[in-house]
Parts: structure tokens; sequence; C-alpha cells
């Protein structure tokens, strides 16, 4: 009888769990097109790449602003990404049927850190002036 480790999962199976690749038919066809549609995205839409929230080189996001200067609502994704596979650059392709928000991708590392974009993005964007809201770290 095998250990179990987290919930009745013994060490394989909870692997096995976290191993979209062999879960997932043609996982690989799927990530290359995650990574086509995203150059494509970048390429074609207005974007700020790497704007940094923080002093880690980690955080990062990926701003595609919305058109016209008027508020418009913003889509936050977060790229989880089991914390070691792909990219936030991988994820481009999901502000496209948002054009109407401005939009930010950042990649996971911790709630935290999650949280302190958000602050970030809610007291320093749009660039506008209000640059001196934000806090002194940033």
């Amino acid at each position: 009888m095998t250990t179990a480790v987290f919930r009745g999962y013994d060490r394989a199976a909870l692997d096995a769990e976290y191993d979209n690749r062999a879960k997932v038919k043609q996982a690989i066809d799927w990530i290359t097109r995650y990574g086509a549609e995203s150059a494509r995205a970048r390429a074609e839409l207005p974007m700020r790449f790497d704007v940094p929230y923080g002093r880690h080189h980690g955080e990062r996001l990926d701003i595609f602003p919305a058109a016209g200067e008027a508020a418009a609502p913003v889509h936050f994704f977060v790229h989880g990404g089991y914390w070691h596979r792909l990219d936030k650059a991988d994820f481009s392709f999901v502000v496209r049927p948002t054009p109407a928000s401005s939009a930010a991708i950042r990649r996971a590392s911790s709630c935290p850190v999650t949280r302190r974009a958000a602050t970030w993005w809610r007291c320093c964007w749009p660039p506008t002036g209000r640059r001196s809201a934000c806090p002194p770290t940033w």
C-alpha cells in the first residue's frame, strides 16, 4: 500500500494530476497555439511589456490599454502555470475578446504578490500624473 501525501493521493497519483501534458490530448499543439496567438496579439495591439510594479524581476505586468481616454473595465489575468511552466507572454492572446477593456497579465508567484500587482494597478495606472499616489518602492 502506498502512503497518501494529500487528500488520499499518493505521490504518483498527485504528480499525474498536475501533468497536464499527459492528461490533455494534443497539449503541445495547444501550447504552440498559445504562443503563436500571443505573439500576434503583441504585434497587433498597443501594449506595454514588462511594466514593473515591484523591485523583483518577476514583478512585471504586460499591459494592453483600452482604446480611448475614458475609464475602462480591467481584465486582470494571472498566469498560474504551476509556477514553472510557460510565461505571462504565452497568454497575451486572452486580451483579444476584451478590446473595450484594459488588460494586465502577470505570472503568479504568490497571493501577496498578486495583491501588490492589483494595488499598483489601482494606484498607478494609467500613468497620467497620479504616479505620486504610488507607494515609494514602486
